[in-house]
């Protein structure tokens, strides 16, 4: 049976027709081919060629093309660009602009003439934001190409000429500085020499500052000749936008800039978009940027008119490509440009719209539309070649997000159903608390890799891998292992991710706490503890948040030991009691049951002072003066009690003055009971509590608080979180906690306790608000709560301090020194004074025959006469600075005329006067009266409250006239207030106050830091600094004091303010004494070398001791000099070594072995006497007496004749010496003390043979012996032997860290520090205490390290090694910020080299090749920097990357001798690490450089 289909099948295959077929066929082709070449032929005619509408790529993108770009995301130092046609591109920190990029570097180089504030990436670029951009290089690595991109107008607007510029043209401009009413603006166009934009300009610009980059408009062009062009700005948005080029003006392809807008009109509909007619070029719209995302080209028709902006600009060809999307410069742009979608979100009903060989385009919502490229259609490795076929128009499918193209408006997703399983597509998805499953990727030093999915991975660290802590979490958790994970914290814009694998916490439901509010008050959650201290306990929670517990809140019951309850890692329940969000601190209590509150009972009850009452007033002697306090009696029961040196006055610099001037036996009156401790009672002396006491009646008081009441404070403890105060209340006293939220109003809050002057012993007023839920008071030393009567408390703070200075002046009117001519003068007396020095902050002066210091301010010189130096002024005393002892006086002639401090009687309380402002200091206003008793000085307060930290003195000016209202008079000292603030409130000072009779002697004793300064070689500097203590003090005219004061470090500069020439010696000077001083110490070495060879002279007449026998060898002498020198070579090749205490015992041996047989022979005695004579005197009574007892034995023993002497000596030498060579040539070591004694006798100066000796004895646990051997070892080491005596003081430490005690080891410490070099010293007691794992002391001792020898480079590496060494690389990265500030600038490339070589090797990688990559942008000629760059790219295995930046030195323009090194260097490294075809590749570079560098 046949088949038909068989039958026409056979005919087909042996017909006749074939050939005919075939060539009708050809005939076919040939015509179609004809009217192809035609249709190109007349496309051609046209003008345009659709193959130029084809996407631009990464292989077509050329280096210096110009493109409209938009920022999708802003990180630290970079700005990532979408690009059109899915491509992206980054701008550095360094191609934002010129301006930013030189005030980077003021910045970098801590120029302090920079004021600009520098405003980060994140400030001045916005996700979103369209700008312009032009490509500066594309690199290729590994078929991943990185596009390289600026921003700058140099390069943007580079091929626009200034002659091209005309009003209405567009520019891309920056911001180069920002100017009183606008900014000047770069556009990088050279012929223009000034460029200005206006505020009233600005309107929807967005400009933050130095940096931006912001479209601009020319509005007025001023062309004054061909060389000078200046042009007005506008950057009104709407303005900008509505900017349109003239289609005429297309011609000129320079003036199509990115983003130019053109009205136009479409000549042609394509396939693949539209055609737009241009004057003399092609213009092309791509079907992905028209006017909606979901447009399709048969919305538009030829003739169509449109409105148009440029993309870029095809180079070769000159095709302008356009877009038509609206959103592009939008008056108003979208806020979401994502339109509530989010990347990893998953899309059920993506419906496909067109289909291509590329991939295939979806419909996403309404009005999104998104792209899946052929690679994420399926799983399959091959990807499909009917993509039409099997994603068919139409059709629905499920897909998922995984990025978003800005510039294109347009998802990028997947249908991949590996990708829809994936826990996380990016790091956006990574939610802090989310519970994800990870694989352990792998270890370092920090803690562990997991991998979360393909394109995220985050860090476990060691301390979040196990429930309890583990030496070797990895044997637990091998490389590979699947882990639950829940993350603690995530930074999306930088990629970093934190996850725990603690069970506990990924199982709690407690609440998760992830940032500083308030509302998280009262919170109960679960947190890891991070530090254990002896205060409490540091907990971490999520997002970096992280709450302090004290000691009295972890438990019901009193806690001794934290350490011994609770470790690190473990996780705790928790209840959050307050937050401070400004300063992100938390406090948090582990007592999380509400019922049992924590009790503080001590062991012993308080025991009560029945011979004294609280708030009692006594009369007591002084029996001894401490430095912190005073010891006293209280009579007439002679109980002991003690005044603390701040419980003295109510100002701590007085207090301090009056201690200075109290001595045993002087009497106290008034005194008043504050406290009541066990074995002792507190006194004080403060008014604010005395008149609290007695002008208010508070003398019975229990324990209660009253809401609302204030009460009189005493700071004694200064915390972070607040302060510690006791108040006299109760029948002991009371510590109350002063919160930091209770303290600082809220515009003060981010001010420190030292910037208010807030010290321990500072006087306070507190207000209980109410109980907490312990019933604990809360208390408020906010300046609202305890102002009440502002005329009494100003009135009364005032009055107390010039009562102390009352005091203090009645004292130094016993004195005998300086302080007695300060005590006689008085405000108003008039003097002759002589310039000493001249300042930008004001005159010192000497009076009194130059035992007075003054200082004249700028306010208060004479304006007509130049005051020079030397030259006699008429001055008038002001005030009497106490605490500087000096004068603070005028020369302005009104003032002296009339200026005085007498009594009299036409003042009186309640009086309006007018005055003038003298003196606007912290604590007072002085003024002089202008009406009534003209020239009276008069005083009021500039504190308002004894809780007014920073005082009202700022608001006056001086010279200026008030109306001032007299409040209290008592005598010659009146009080008053300006007229505004007068309330009209009561006013009660008591009369009488704690008083103090001195009744002993006082000692003329000059200050601390008047020694100091005395001692100083340059008296200019201590008159400046006197001066700048003085103004700063108080509110003079003066602007930036300390920037005066700190600019001002040029000696010569210094020398020229005074004329007082201090004697300075000269370098050859200085080398001649040295010189002097070294001779000296010559011959009196000679000398006792002179006196030994006596004693050895003398010894040898007596042959019958074996002693004399051994040291009268003639033959020594020669001998002993030989010995020395070659102990000096052994001891430098020592020093060499690593001193460590425990040193093992082979290597010890080798070592003393080698040194022996260097060394030559020389007999020995049976003993070896370490006492050293302490001079030479001595060393002479030590010979006289051993001559007196030969002398005896010469007596008693028969006399043998000279040349039997001598038999004997020779014999007995041969015998010894033979002894000796036995004992080395048998390579005998030291096995006892003994022979340590000998080899150190021969080897005196060695630390190596010292600490060999003290191994000896550790090894025996003779800790005292080893301690011993050690002291010897520094008395006989030979003073100029520095190195040799700093080996034996670290030994010496070490053995006191190890085996003593807190005092032994500081003492130790402080004697090092006097013998040696300081800064050794403290290096080696870092080592001491790292090696002991004492990491605390051993920062402490950096620290020290980092104010001392601020300047020091190497200190700061030291500290960074320590830090990143003992995994504190946050300490480690605020130290380098430091050593930036301290550090000259010289400096900073050394100090940066080391802590990025520190980052890769103990910190982050990535970190560390931003720092290399900084470097190298900015010093881009030094070859030892990219050197190291690149050995430690290797050294990391990172291959590749360094070989790019091998390839990137070999485009340096260098010298030829250092390219030769280059060169080499990348030889050698791909015959180490690559193939021969890249090895081959490299010499192909050698030979085109060097025929270059020979063209």
């Amino acid at each position: 049976m046949v088949v038909a289909g068989s039958k026409s099948k056979d005919r087909d295959l042996f017909s006749v027709k074939k050939r005919s077929d075939a060539s009708t066929t050809d005939k076919k082709r040939k015509k179609q081919n004809k009217s192809e070449g035609n249709v190109q032929k007349k496309q051609k005619l046209e003008g345009f060629s659709a193959a130029e509408i084809h996407p631009l790529t990464y292989e077509t993108l050329v280096d210096g093309q110009v493109l409209l770009g938009r920022v999708y995301e802003v990180q630290d130092y970079n700005v990532q660009i979408s690009l059109p046609h899915r491509l992206k591109g980054t701008v550095t920190i360094a191609h934002i602009s010129n301006a930013y990029s030189a005030l980077l570097t003021k910045v970098k180089e801590n120029d302090d003439d920079c004021e600009e504030r520098v405003h980060l990436l994140q400030e001045l670029f916005k996700p979103g934001q369209y700008v312009v951009a032009r490509v500066l290089h594309v690199e290729d690595v590994n078929n991943k190409f990185r596009v390289n991109l600026t921003l700058a107008p140099q390069e943007v607007n580079f091929a626009v000429h200034v002659s091209q510029l005309e009003v209405g043209f567009v520019l891309s401009c920056a911001v180069s500085s920002v100017e009183d009413n606008g900014f000047v603006m770069d556009t990088g166009i050279s012929g223009v020499r000034a460029a200005f934009l206006k505020d009233t300009a600005t309107d929807g610009a967005g400009i933050v500052g130095v940096g931006s980059i912001v479209r601009c408009i020319v509005t007025h062009i001023t062309r004054s000749d061909d060389t000078y062009t200046r042009l007005q700005l506008s950057a009104n948005a709407e303005a900008v936008r509505k900017a349109t080029l003239s289609i005429t003006d297309t011609t000129n392809l320079s003036l199509l800039l990115p983003g130019t807008a053109i009205n136009t009109s479409i000549s042609k509909v394509h396939r693949k978009g539209l055609s737009l007619i241009m004057a003399d070029c092609d213009g092309v719209v791509d079907r992905l940027h028209l006017q909606k995302p979901l447009d399709r080209l048969n919305r538009y028709e030829q003739a169509q008119n449109v409105r148009a902006r440029v993309l870029y600009i095809t180079p070769l060809r000159k095709v302008v490509h356009f877009t038509l999307q609206k959103e592009v410069f939008a008056s108003s742009p979208e806020s979401d440009p994502l339109h509530g979608f989010n990347i990893g979100d998953t899309i059920e009903d993506a419906e496909i719209y067109q289909s291509s060989r590329s991939g295939v385009y979806v419909k996403i919502g309404k009005n999104c539309r998104g792209f899946c490229s052929g690679n994420h259609l399926s799983d399959n490795d091959k990807a499909s070649k009917h993509v039409a076929r099997d994603f068919p128009v139409g059709t629905k499918q499920i897909c998922r997000v995984i990025q978003y193209d800005y510039m294109d408006q347009l998802f990028i997703v997947s249908f991949q159903k590996s990708v829809m399983k994936q826990q996380a597509i990016g790091y956006s998805e990574m939610q802090v608390g989310k519970i994800v499953k990870g694989i352990i990727k792998g270890y370092f030093k920090n803690g562990a890799l997991v991998t979360v999915s393909k394109l995220v991975t985050g860090i476990v660290p060691f301390l979040h891998l196990t429930d309890t802590r583990m030496k070797h979490p990895e044997k637990k958790f091998k490389v590979g292992t699947v882990v639950m994970t829940r993350v603690l914290r995530v930074n999306q814009e930088n990629h970093y991710l934190i996850l725990t694998c603690k069970k506990h916490l990924i199982e709690s439901k407690a609440p998760i706490v992830t940032e500083y509010t308030k509302d998280i008050e009262n919170t109960v959650t679960e947190g890891v503890i991070v530090k254990v201290s002896s205060a409490g306990l540091l907990i971490a929670m999520y997002n970096d948040v992280k709450g302090f517990a004290p000691k009295s809140l972890l438990s019901n019951v009193p806690v001794e030991k934290v350490e011994e309850l609770f470790s690190e890692g473990q996780v705790v329940r928790c209840s959050i009691l307050t937050v401070d969000p400004e300063n992100k601190k938390m406090k948090v209590s582990l007592i999380v049951d509400g019922s049992n509150h924590f009790d503080k009972k001590k062991g012993t009850q308080l025991k009560l002072m029945s011979q004294v009452e609280m708030r009692e007033r006594v009369h007591c002697v002084i029996k001894e003066v401490t430095e912190d306090s005073i010891k006293v009696s209280i009579q007439p029961r002679e109980t002991e009690a003690e005044i603390p040196m701040y419980h003295l006055s109510d100002d701590i610099n007085k207090s301090r003055l009056i201690k200075d001037l109290l001595h045993e036996g002087d009497e106290i009156y008034n005194a008043v009971v504050f406290k009541k401790y066990v074995d002792t009672v507190i006194l004080t002396l403060k008014y604010s509590v005395y008149h609290w006491i007695y002008a208010e009646g508070k003398t019975c008081l229990n324990a209660e608080f009253l809401v609302g009441e204030s009460y009189p404070a005493v700071v004694h403890d200064i915390r972070t979180y607040g302060l510690m105060a006791s108040i006299p209340l109760g029948n002991h006293g009371q510590n109350v906690l002063v919160h930091i939220t209770n303290l600082l109003n809220s515009n003060n809050e981010m001010l420190k306790f030292a910037d208010l002057g807030i010290c321990v012993g500072q006087s306070i007023s507190v207000t209980p608000k109410g109980k907490d839920r312990k019933d604990r008071p809360i208390v408020s030393s906010l300046l609202e709560d305890n102002l009440k009567n502002v005329t009494q408390s100003s009135i009364q703070l005032l009055y107390s301090y010039l009562k102390d200075e009352a005091i203090i002046r009645n004292r130094w009117l016993d004195c005998c020194d300086t302080k007695r001519l300060l005590a006689r003068v008085r405000p108003g007396d008039k003097m002759q004074a002589r310039v000493t020095a001249v300042t930008p902050l004001g005159l010192a002066v000497t009076l009194k025959k130059g035992k007075i210091t003054g200082i004249l301010s700028q306010d208060h010189q004479d304006v007509e006469a130049k005051a020079e130096v030397g030259q006699k002024i008429f001055v008038c005393v002001l005030y009497v600075n106490q605490e500087e002892e000096c004068l603070e006086l005028t020369a302005k002639p009104d003032l002296c005329e009339c200026l005085h401090e007498r009594e009299t009687k036409e003042i009186k309380a309640e009086m309006t006067v007018q005055c003038e402002v003298l003196l606007a200091k912290k604590k007072f206003i002085m003024v002089m009266l202008k009406t009534r008793c003209k020239g009276k000085i008069v005083y009021m307060p500039s504190l308002r409250h004894i809780n007014d930290f920073e005082g009202q003195h700022s608001l006056y000016t001086i010279g200026q006239n008030y109306h001032m209202v007299i409040k209290f008079v008592d005598g010659p000292l009146v009080l008053g207030v300006l007229q505004e603030h007068e309330k009209k409130e009561d006013l009660n000072i008591l009369s009488e106050l704690p008083s103090i009779l001195f009744k002993s002697s006082v000692d003329a004793q000059p200050r601390k830091d008047e020694l100091i300064e005395t001692e100083s070689d340059n008296l200019q500097e201590m008159a400046l600094r006197k001066i700048e203590r003085v103004v700063t003090d108080s509110q003079y005219s003066t602007k930036n004091v300390r920037s005066i004061t700190k600019n001002i470090n040029d000696k010569e500069k210094l020398r020229s303010l005074t004329n007082d020439n201090v004697p300075q010696f000269d370098e050859e000077t200085v080398q001649e004494i040295q010189k002097k001083k070294r001779l000296e110490k010559k011959k009196l070495r000679l000398l006792e070398r002179e006196k030994d060879e006596e004693v050895e002279r003398v010894a040898t007449e007596d042959p019958q001791t074996e002693e004399t026998n051994f040291n009268g060898s003639n033959n020594e002498v020669p001998k002993n000099k030989k010995l020395k020198k070659e102990n000096r070579g052994v001891s430098k090749k020592i020093q060499k070594i690593r001193l460590n205490t425990e040193v093992d015992e082979e290597d010890s041996r080798t070592k003393l072995k080698s040194s022996l047989k260097k060394e030559t022979c020389l007999a020995l005695g049976t003993g070896f006497v370490w006492e050293v004579p302490d001079s030479v005197n001595n060393l002479g009574e030590d010979s006289s007496e051993s001559e007196d007892k030969e002398e005896n034995k010469e007596k008693k023993v028969k006399k043998l004749t000279k040349s039997e002497r001598e038999i004997l000596a020779k014999e007995e030498e041969k015998r010894l010496h033979e002894l000796e060579l036995a004992r080395l040539e048998k390579d005998r070591l030291p096995e006892s003390a003994l022979d340590y004694e000998e080899l150190l006798q021969r080897s005196p100066n060695s630390s190596a043979m010292w600490i060999q000796f003290i191994s000896f004895h550790l090894e025996s646990a003779e800790v005292d012996k080893a301690r011993a051997v050690a002291r010897r070892a520094l008395q006989v080491i030979d003073i100029r032997e520095e190195e040799e005596r700093l080996n034996i003081w670290t030994v010496l430490l070490r053995l006191e860290v190890l085996y003593g005690t807190t005092e032994s080891v500081g003492e130790t410490y402080r004697e090092a520090l006097a013998a040696n070099d300081q800064l050794k010293v403290h290096l080696a007691m870092a080592m001491v205490y790292a090696e002991s794992n004492k990491l605390k002391e051993a920062e402490k001792v950096y620290f020290i390290m980092t104010k001392k020898f601020s300047q020091n480079c190497v200190v700061w590496i030291k500290a960074g090694i320590f830090f990143f060494s003992n995994n504190m690389a946050d300490e480690a990265r605020r130290y380098m910020e430091k050593a930036l500030l301290s550090l000259d600038k010289k400096y900073h490339v050394k100090l940066i080299n080391r802590f990025g070589q520190l980052e890769f090797r103990f910190g982050e990688a990535e970190r560390g090749r931003t720092m290399f990559e900084s470097l190298l942008s900015n010093y881009p000629k030094r070859i030892d920097i990219w050197s190291v760059y690149v050995d430690i790219l290797t050294k990391k295995e990172d291959i590749e990357g360094a070989r790019h930046v091998l390839e990137r030195m070999t485009g340096l323009k260098l010298r030829l001798r250092k390219m030769r090194s280059v060169f080499k260097k990348f030889l050698d490294f791909e015959k180490a690490h690559g193939s021969l075809q890249s090895v081959e590749a490299v010499r192909k570079r050698v030979e085109e450089f060097v025929a270059s560098s020979l063209d």
